[in-house]
């Protein structure tokens, strides 16, 4: 059945509440808003691989999938963090897809620990959608390059967060930086055409973020904060169906919330959102990292940072984290290096005995001694399975001794990250170059 005679060339935003009790997690439809064009070209069932959970439409009557799109929710994150309260509560979750012209029957499931998906709310998709309000306020919108076609590249909205209307040119200077930032980092500075970058200015009634650490209150208009999961640097908005609402002010496949803020943080949620603090010394960093997390669902490789996740997936669905021999071998087949060994020795206890207990004092000597460390390793560049990824220092393993999913002195993505990007990059069209 070809798309078109599914779907309408219009957008629709399914805004959920998703809650877990201790028990099950529920998901329950509050909303479903037209948000204007669907500006992508026809699109498939989407990559069926990724994601904690993932919205599935199929035609009434049917079992065949005429769309899918994956994403992840902080609640796996409060639960994964013993953050009991604040699951119950829930978080809202907000899912784009193209709206359809026929009925269809719509699904979320969620991965079990084995790695499959299993159905958690089910019902007939609403056929109406209802118009999206403006968004109260100022609302202004820039396009920074014409780089090409909505429908065959990236297009990426910036949004602005913390700005009052006086710091509307600080907010396009940062953004200027982050899109640079894209522009030049591969495999986004190779794809042809290159993402399309948008500002979004929708001024807060207070300048600056809200940091509990630093005794900052700012009146943000999307109540983004420093602090989530007690993580000092671990920044995320809130109120993430208000973004969406002023994102969708540009055509937008993905969204960077750029906060204003000196202080070092930022956080992304795959299919969802990133945030990154405008006006950070490691801005560059910051963005190739937080954005590889939101739009291709990447794994933190680094573990010996302070987190506060207490469980832990034991079958990981990430490209670039793996939990055996067998599991590395699935997913980086095409890209290990045949002979290395598996596990791959590297100076893995020199880099724990400087990274544990680094005095703040010390931070930029230890950084630079880490550097010069992973520089030299041997197997520098080359696909194994090094041990120590997704926060614990045995039992994952990451394809590369460094990447930017590892640390904050890397130069660019392993070989595996970089073709995961590359992947999520091919499912919006266009080329590699």
């Amino acid at each position: 059945m070809r798309f078109e005679t599914v779907f309408a060339a219009r957008a629709w935003r399914l805004d959920f509440r998703h809650t877990w009790d201790g028990i099950a997690e529920r998901f329950e439809l509050l909303d479903v808003i037209d948000e204007g064009p669907w500006h992508r070209l026809p699109a498939g069932t989407g990559a069926a691989h990724v994601g904690d959970y993932r919205v599935t439409l199929t035609a009434a009557g049917s079992d065949a999938v005429r769309y899918s799109v994956p994403f992840n929710s902080l609640l796996a994150e409060l639960r994964s963090a013993a953050y009991a309260d604040d699951a119950q509560r829930g978080t809202v979750v907000a899912v784009r897809i193209p709206a359809p012209v026929v009925p269809m029957r719509l699904a979320v499931d969620g991965r079990t620990p084995d790695g499959r998906f299993a159905e958690l709310h089910a019902q007939a998709l609403p056929r109406v959608a209802r118009p999206a309000a403006p968004p109260a306020g100022e609302v202004v919108v820039q396009q920074l390059g014409d780089r090409g076609d909505p429908r065959r590249t990236l297009d990426v909205a910036l949004v602005s967060e913390g700005y009052v209307a006086a710091d509307a040119a600080t907010f396009q200077r940062h953004a200027a930086a982050i899109a640079d930032v894209l522009w030049s980092t591969p495999p986004f500075s190779t794809h042809r055409p290159r993402p399309n970058v948008w500002t979004v200015f929708a001024p807060s009634a207070g300048s600056g973020i809200t940091d509990a650490t630093r005794e900052l209150r700012a009146a943000t208009r999307f109540d983004t904060r420093f602090g989530i999961l007690g993580i000092d640097r671990y920044l995320l908005p809130m109120a993430t169906a208000d973004v969406r609402s002023v994102a969708a002010s540009a055509p937008y496949d993905t969204i960077i919330v750029v906060c204003n803020d000196e202080q070092y943080g930022g956080g992304g949620i795959f299919g969802h959102l990133a945030a990154v603090a405008g006006g950070a010394a490691k801005i560059e960093y910051l963005v190739r990292h937080e954005f590889a997390h939101s739009f291709g669902g990447l794994g933190d490789e680094y573990y010996n940072a302070p987190v506060t996740y207490e469980e832990l997936p034991a079958r990981p669905w990430e490209a670039n984290v793996a939990c055996s021999v067998d599991d590395a071998r699935r997913k980086w087949g095409a890209l290990l290096a045949p002979d290395l060994p598996l596990p791959t020795p590297w100076s893995k206890d020199e880099y724990e005995a400087l990274t544990n207990h680094v005095p703040p004092d010390q931070t930029a000597a230890v950084r630079e001694r880490v550097r010069a460390l992973l520089e030299a390793e041997v197997h520098r560049g080359r696909v194994g399975m090094f041990e120590g990824a997704m926060y614990r220092a045995t039992g994952y393993y990451r394809p590369e001794v460094d990447c930017l999913m590892f640390s904050n002195t890397a130069s660019g993505y392993c070989r595996v990250c970089r073709a995961a990007l590359e992947a999520a990059l091919d499912e919006l069209g266009g080329e590699p170059a």
